[in-house]
C-alpha cells in the first residue's frame, strides 16, 4: 500500500531544513503588499533574525509585520555617521516625490575695457562711436539649473520588535542603519570606509569597499561647488562734441567677453545621518 508523502516529512527523512514560505499572490491597490502586487504577509507570526532598530529599504507600500515607517527618510538620503556623532541628524530640505532638485550660483568679476584717446581736429562732433571708460564690476546670479541627482524612492522603514531567537543570524558582511542608536548592537562593528559618504549599489566587474569622489561629508555639512560663468559686457554710445582740443576716458563701444568664477553654492542634499553596522 502506498502512502502520501508530504514535502515537510521528506525533508525531516532526508536530514534537511524546512523553512515554510507565502507565495506572492496578486493583491488590489491599497492592500498590504509590494509596488509590484505582491501579496500581504499572512503567514505568522512575523518576525525575523535582524536586530531592534535596523532600518532597511522596502519595494513595497507598507511595512512588513514587525516594522514601521521611518518619518525621518522620506525625501533623504541616507548617509552613515561618523565616528561617534550620534545619527537621526537631518540636513537640507526634503525632496517632493520625483523632485529635479534646482540650484543658482551668485558671481562677480570686474572687466576694464581698453581706453582709447580721440582728437577733435580727426573727429566729427557728436560722434556717437565712444563709450565712457574705467573698470566695470559685474555681479549676478546663474539661471536656476538642474542637480542631476539620479535616484530611486523606496520605502524605508524602521524595525520595532525584537529578533527571533529560532531563525538564522544575519549572514556575516551584511551592512545595515540602525535609527536611535550610537553603538552597533552585538555582533555588529559601525563601518569605517562607508562614514560620511553616499553608498552606490556596486556596478558590474567593480571592486566593493572602493571610495570615490572627494573627502568623506562632515556632520551636517552641505558640499558646495562652482562653475565658470560666460558672458559679456555690451557698452552703449556715448556723445561727444570736440573742437580742437583731445579727448580722454572713453573706451570703443562692443562687446566684451568675460569669464568668472561663481561662488561655491550647495546642492541643498537632502539627507539623514545613521549608525552604518555590518554583522561580524
Amino acid at each position: 500500500m502506498r502512502h502520501a508523502t508530504s514535502l515537510r516529512d521528506l525533508a525531516i527523512l532526508l536530514g534537511v531544513s524546512f523553512l515554510a514560505v507565502t507565495c506572492a499572490q496578486p493583491v488590489g491597490p491599497g492592500a498590504d503588499g509590494g509596488s509590484d502586487g505582491a501579496s500581504p504577509d499572512l503567514a505568522g507570526p512575523p518576525g525575523d533574525s535582524l536586530p531592534r532598530n535596523a532600518v532597511s529599504f522596502f519595494n513595497r507600500t507598507s511595512c512588513p509585520p514587525g516594522w514601521s515607517p521611518l518619518g525621518t527618510a522620506a525625501g533623504r538620503f541616507i548617509v552613515p555617521t561618523i565616528g561617534s556623532v550620534g545619527g537621526g541628524t537631518l540636513a537640507g530640505t526634503p525632496l517632493a516625490s520625483g523632485e529635479d532638485r534646482q540650484h543658482t550660483h551668485p558671481f562677480q568679476t570686474t572687466l576694464t575695457p581698453t581706453t582709447i584717446s580721440i582728437s577733435g581736429l580727426t573727429s566729427a562732433s557728436g560722434d556717437r562711436n565712444f563709450a565712457a571708460s574705467g573698470t566695470v564690476t559685474i555681479d549676478g546670479t546663474t539661471q536656476p539649473a538642474s542637480s542631476g541627482l539620479p535616484y530611486v524612492q523606496l520605502l524605508a522603514c524602521q524595525k520595532n520588535s525584537d529578533p527571533l531567537p529560532a531563525l538564522p543570524s544575519p549572514p556575516s558582511g551584511m551592512m545595515s542603519f540602525f535609527a536611535n542608536a550610537t553603538t552597533c548592537p552585538s555582533g555588529w562593528t559601525q563601518v569605517a570606509v562607508t562614514q560620511g559618504r553616499f553608498l552606490v549599489g556596486l556596478p558590474d566587474n567593480a571592486t566593493t569597499g572602493l571610495t570615490f569622489g572627494g573627502s568623506a561629508l562632515g556632520s551636517l555639512e552641505q558640499r558646495g561647488h562652482g562653475h565658470t560663468v560666460p558672458g559679456s559686457l555690451v557698452t552703449g554710445n556715448h556723445s561727444i562734441a570736440l573742437a580742437s582740443s583731445n579727448g580722454t576716458g572713453y573706451t570703443r563701444t562692443g562687446t566684451y567677453p568675460f569669464n568668472a568664477a561663481s561662488s561655491s553654492t550647495p546642492a541643498d542634499l537632502p539627507y539623514l545621518q545613521l549608525l552604518h553596522c555590518q554583522k561580524n
